[in-house]
């Protein structure tokens, strides 16, 4: 989280408004905080545990200690299909403008943000962040600005913060009303001391942070620091305009976001000391640059619980089941004999299976000398109370068969499922949703962080619908807020990029249907747009507008066609229809003459001249008949 302090140049900073008795505050500060939110990072410790499926440690029963414990993988199951449908529904934005001369720099932004979300991997980040939501019942993404980016020219940068390593007031809802905002950073020793040589024999100590209980790699925590980054919000009056009586200035409020990193009690940077930052504050926005998105929201806290804290209890009861049963199995195909003291068997030679005689030094019989101790079996309906318990997790998480493609026999197409699938999809959806609102609050930011810096002008490869791209440049000369008036101003919508292929297969059904009932043809317009209205689904937007468009084009191709037919009329020699593929020109014959209108093509002409020659022959030759006989 040192980006904010790469952006500052050390040399500027002169006057020191934050000292070190400030930090002292500030970690009283931090230290009630971090009270505050003790069982949001145990249960979020607790939680990873149970996606790795390490959960045993986590639950009260004892059954099967010392034994190789049963691990059954439901809820890690249905969190991954969670997630695999959240994937699935990779989000784009759209800008918005909310006024006329807006319109070409938001369809720019539009361009450009998923440009720049692919070279700083923000796929990779969703995935993380999808993945914390549904497990830890939240996330916590940072929207920066890196200058080591983009060649020195900076630009913006997106990252997970773990809830283990941020801090805010307990008791708020929005992390936007935290008077301070913590965040914790583990730095090598050795990288530290180079980067401040103040921190020299003070690196170490005390971490503060929430620790993982069973952690992949080990880790020597001693050759490594605990750093804070603190943010906080500061209002001062600064003059918007002029009073026209007495010609004093008018002030209003503004809040600047400043930012303070320290460690072990000393300050290493403050922008407050920063003369270049002093009276403006880190960003412009003035917003803390994090969005922190809970699941299931709880009450007075900016936090929510997820879908492991639902299924723990379920996933809990089979996994014991689990073990009795197992055990149960093993008990039953080991066989346990009651043996007589007074016989004299060979117990080697009766374990010996392949030993065909066992002796027995007793003149009483083989029942008397032993006697087998049975193994009742599990009873069937605890068998099926775990079947059940199954069920149970499925249906409270949302995790039906459906979802993962598994049907009633008989069901295999494609639009089929997708439909079963759609019916059951309300759960997935509403995690799109939550997504969807937090990714549109990340791009505010982005959009602003862009206002603030895109300075210079920067190259963007953008790629069209017909798979070929174009270069493009841009910089903030048409967004950046000059002589304290703010820049345009965007709405943003989020809509998916991505789908199942279940769901494309069902669009697809869809469009030939409506392509088989006429609805595309330009003639059905009208009817066309009243049933689209009716319709929801994907794409319905530039559907509607292809129709319109061709619509429109027919009209005026009708009224190109009545015109050039009225030329025709008054003038029947130009065979204006004709040339434009209306008609058939009249074609000159071997004179040169142009035929009248009505008279027909050069062909038709030639056969009807033929025609009528036959028939001249003919009635001469009759004629000559009737005057012999005569």
């Amino acid at each position: 989280m040192d980006k904010e302090e790469k952006n500052r140049n050390p040399e500027e900073v002169s006057q020191e408004t934050i000292t070190n008795d400030d930090v002292a505050r500030y970690y009283e500060m931090l230290l009630e905080y971090s009270d505050g939110k003790k069982s949001i990072d145990e249960k979020a410790t607790a939680n990873q545990e149970w996606w790795r499926m390490r959960h045993w440690n986590q639950m009260d029963s004892k059954e099967g200690d010392g034994e190789e414990k049963a691990v059954s993988a439901w809820l890690f199951n249905s969190i991954i299909n969670k997630h695999a449908d959240i994937m699935d529904n990779y989000p784009k934005p759209n800008i918005l403008p909310r006024a006329v001369d807006a319109e070409a720099e938001a369809r720019m932004l539009t361009n450009i943000i998923p440009v720049i979300d692919d070279r700083t991997g923000y796929e990779q980040v969703y995935d993380d962040k999808a993945l914390d939501l549904l497990i830890d019942g939240g996330c916590i993404t940072s929207v920066l600005w890196d200058n080591s980016l983009n060649d020195g020219l900076g630009d913006i940068s997106v990252n997970i913060v773990d809830v283990h390593n941020m801090f805010w007031k307990p008791g708020i809802e929005d992390i936007q009303d935290s008077p301070a905002i913590f965040v914790a950073r583990l730095y090598d020793n050795e990288t530290l001391e180079k980067q401040y040589p103040q921190l020299s024999g003070k690196t170490g100590g005390m971490r503060m942070t929430v620790e993982y209980i069973n952690k992949d790699e080990n880790v020597d925590e001693a050759k490594q620091t605990e750093v804070w980054d603190m943010y906080y919000k500061k209002t001062i009056d600064v003059p918007v305009m002029e009073d026209p009586e007495s010609g004093k200035k008018i002030t209003a409020p503004k809040q600047l976001l400043h930012f303070v990193k320290f460690c072990n009690g000393e300050l290493l940077y403050a922008s407050e000391n920063d003369p270049a930052l002093k009276d403006k504050g880190l960003y412009d926005h003035g917003k803390y640059p994090f969005i922190v998105t809970p699941l299931f929201k709880i009450k007075e806290s900016p936090w929510g619980f997820g879908y492991v804290d639902i299924m723990k209890s379920p996933q809990a009861r089979i996994d014991v089941l689990d073990q009795l049963i197992v055990k149960n199995a093993a008990m039953a195909s080991t066989s346990r004999w009651a043996v007589n003291e007074g016989c004299d068997i060979d117990t080697d030679a009766f374990l010996d299976w392949n030993n065909p005689i066992v002796p027995v030094a007793t003149s009483a019989s083989l029942d008397e000398c032993m006697k087998e101790i049975p193994v009742k079996p599990i009873p069937a309906y605890v068998v099926n109370h775990q079947v059940n318990l199954i069920d149970q997790l499925k249906e409270t998480s949302g995790n039906r068969d459906v979802s993962q493609g598994s049907t009633q026999s008989g069901i295999t197409a494609a639009t089929a499922i997708a439909a079963l699938q759609e019916a059951g999809a309300k759960l997935p959806r509403q995690l799109n949703r939550i997504l969807y609102r937090s990714r549109r609050q990340e791009d505010y930011l982005k959009v602003e962080l862009i206002r603030q810096f895109y300075t210079e002008p920067r190259s963007f490869r953008l790629d069209k619908d017909n798979g070929d791209y174009e270069f493009v440049q841009y910089d903030n000369s048409m967004i950046r807020n000059t002589d304290g008036r703010n820049g345009a101003v965007f709405d943003i919508k989020i809509s998916a990029e991505k789908q199942s292929p279940f769901s494309r297969a069902a669009q697809n059904e869809t469009m030939k249907e409506l392509y088989g009932m006429g609805m595309f043809a330009p003639q059905n317009a009208e009817p066309a747009l009243v049933c689209l209205d009716g319709m929801e689904f994907e794409g319905k937007d530039k559907i509607r507008q292809q129709i319109q468009q061709n619509s429109i084009f027919m009209q005026q191709f009708q009224m190109m066609q009545q015109a050039i037919m009225q030329i025709d009329a008054m003038n029947p020699g130009l065979g204006v229809a004709a040339m434009v593929g209306l008609g058939q020109a009249p074609v000159p014959d071997s004179g040169g003459n142009v035929p009248e209108k009505g008279e027909g093509t050069a062909e038709e002409r030639a056969a009807k001249t033929e025609t009528d020659s036959t028939r001249t022959a003919k009635a001469r030759v009759k004629a000559g008949k009737q005057s012999q006989i005569s």
